[in-house]
């Protein structure tokens, strides 16, 4: 097509050179070896589509405002977002302008740059803009499918389906569960009436609420709809692989993942592996395009074997992992040096755990020093990602008892979540007040009672704080904070103060496991287990048999369903309640438990003492 204009540019028309530019740009964006030459090409559009505009507004502002989108777009993958931001306020600006002189003629358009500018806004820690955008969006669509449902209602649950992710992303469970919703009954319809063209949002839509289901713990929901997204995708594979067989691996990939949360090893394994196969079949074909897919699936298989406790096939995939997204990253830094990041950092935890401490300092490090390059270029976007670099950099150090280095990258963690938490607090205060926690550990560990405690009650009260306005997604979170108080003020000697967060912990969880037994009944028994501990230790020993007991009977259920996944936790309640009441018959329990859940250190061990005493 440039040969042809390059010979015969004469003849066109600047509409013409404009449409020929656009699509040309368009054509090199969808070839990553051609990014240069489209923005080139959308800048020449875009500069006479300028020109025509000051001529004739009313026919060709809206040429221009779609290449101000198509742009936009383009700036927004490349990883520039003040460029990205730039053209999609113009397109809306000019958008604006059309409908306000030609009222529903621009809708369509309206919505589909609101639409973008939200989903650009989410990805960019910007959400009151992002909600402000994708509800703009949404409230065209629905009055655009009311008029014209066969035509509209495809977008409209395109629209519920990206404000669904955002309310995920945001953690308010019940708004990304309603918007969810409202997409996968609009796409039932759609996918009823015609299967060929809307089977593969349905498809979309059922992994989105899986994952919603299986974050909010709720596995039996989470396993429903991932295996419908995985049935229809199963069947358009095999109709048409070449557009569909990767949207399959991303459904085996988020089972394994959910399998192996849930303790089903097997199943977890299954999946990975067949996820696995496919991303090598598809990297065979095109490496370029489907290496960073592979790459995270070598990387989940390692965290998998690493789960399973076996060392070996855990580093040969980490590494494999890694050694996929170093050549990406020679390739193209801005791209996927994150991800390379995100590789040195697994591999670092996987060698502190596996007592190479050597190897793991080193990757730790490399990490750490990717990420302070990256927030150099662009705070915004990568200062969260260096936090987490310092605050596990911090542990490591830690663990290697070097405190001085461990104090040092800890407190460098704060200082950058309390600068995001001031400018953003909605988003960061979680954050900060997880650093907090994590320091105040720190502090325990070194015998700074002062400092430890104040940076324990600086994380309560931020998660008291979080939890008043949202407790549905903080509540969790404010209960581990208590407890651990509990555990602090009881070893410092303080068992008043000690009992008073234990017991408020204890009713958080209860309170949350009356809502949700799936998801929270495991921190529930755990909190019941260890304030018998308190109470055992108190000398108060009815009130210890009373927890003691509600532990065991909670982790008994627990058990019953899921075997695989809480056989440890209660074979660990068995020895504790087998050794205080000095029952034979709860420590015989707790062993032959314990036999089947080897893998766990706790269990080894019973079995150890069991063997060599009984």
């Amino acid at each position: 097509l440039n040969a042809i204009y390059e010979e015969h540019g004469d003849l066109c028309s600047d509409y013409d050179k404009a449409s020929l530019y656009n699509l040309l740009g368009m054509i090199c964006y969808a070839d990553s070896k051609k990014h240069n030459e489209a923005e080139k090409y959308y800048l020449k559009a875009i500069e006479i589509r300028v020109k025509l505009a000051a001529e004739n507004p009313e026919r060709h502002n809206s040429y221009l405002a779609d290449s101000c989108n198509n742009i936009g777009v383009f700036y927004k993958t490349q990883g520039q977002p003040q460029k990205a931001e730039e053209y999609y306020l113009k397109a809306i600006e000019i958008y604006e302008k059309l409908e306000a002189a030609i009222p529903k003629r621009y809708n369509p358009d309206l919505a589909m740059s609101y639409n973008n500018i939200g989903v650009f806004y989410h990805e960019h820690s910007q959400p009151q803009k992002a909600e402000e955008y994708h509800l703009k969006a949404i409230i065209i669509r629905e009055k655009l499918a009311s008029e014209n449902p066969q035509r509209y209602k495809p977008d409209l649950a395109m629209s519920c389906n990206n404000l669904g992710y955002y309310y995920y992303d945001q953690c308010q469970p019940q708004k990304a569960e309603e918007y969810y919703l409202k997409a996968i009954e609009i796409r039932e319809k759609l996918a009823a009436e015609n299967p060929d063209r809307y089977n593969h949002d349905l498809a979309l839509s059922y992994y989105n609420i899986g994952l919603l289901y299986k974050v909010q713990g709720q596995p039996q929901k989470a396993e429903e709809y991932y295996l419908k997204s995985l049935k229809i995708r199963d069947r358009l594979a095999a109709d048409n692989p070449d557009s569909y067989v990767f949207y399959l691996a991303e459904s085996c990939n988020a089972l394994g993942v959910f399998y192996a949360d849930q303790g089903q090893l097997q199943k977890a394994e299954k999946y990975h592996l067949r996820a696995n196969g496919i991303y090598e079949e598809l990297v065979a074909e095109n490496p370029e395009r489907y290496n960073p897919n592979l790459a995270w699936s070598y990387n989940n298989i390692g965290a998998l074997y690493h789960k399973q406790g076996q060392p070996q096939k855990a580093e040969k995939y980490l590494l494999k992992a890694l050694e996929i997204r170093e050549k990406l990253a020679a390739e193209n830094p801005e791209r996927y040096n994150p991800d390379l990041a995100t590789s040195c950092n697994n591999i670092g935890i996987f060698y502190k755990n596996h007592g190479q401490p050597q190897k793991a300092e080193g990757y730790y490090l490399r990490a750490l020093e990717i990420r302070e390059k990256l927030a150099a270029e662009n705070p915004e976007r990568y200062n969260s990602d260096l936090a987490t670099s310092c605050n596990n950099t911090g542990d490591f150090y830690k663990s290697q008892v070097q405190p001085q280095k461990a104090e040092e990258y800890l407190l460098k963690a704060i200082g950058i979540y309390e600068e995001l938490a001031t400018e953003n607090p909605e988003r960061y205060y979680f954050y900060l007040a997880w650093d907090c926690n994590n320091i105040g550990a720190f502090y325990n560990d070194q015998k700074q009672p002062q400092k430890a405690e104040g940076y324990y009650l600086k994380a309560n009260w931020i998660y008291n704080e979080l939890a008043a306005e949202n407790p549905e997604r903080y509540n969790p979170y404010l209960a581990t904070s208590c407890n651990n108080i509990g555990l602090f003020y009881n070893e410092q000697g303080q068992p008043q103060k000690a009992e008073k967060y234990y017991l408020k912990a204890i009713e958080i969880y209860e309170e949350l496991a009356d809502e949700n037994p799936e998801r929270y009944n495991t921190d529930l028994a755990r909190s019941c287990n260890n304030i018998g501990v308190f109470y055992k230790d108190q000398g108060q020993l009815d009130k210890a048999e009373e927890y003691f007991l509600k532990a065991i009977e909670i982790r008994e259920k627990l058990a019953a369903e899921n075997p695989e996944r809480y056989n440890a936790d209660l074979a660990m309640s068995y020895w504790n309640f087998g050794l205080f009441k000095k029952d034979e018959a709860y420590l015989i329990k707790a062993y032959e438990l314990a036999k089947t859940a080897l893998h766990n250190p706790y269990c080894r061990r019973i079995v150890e003492i069991y063997e060599s005493n009984f």
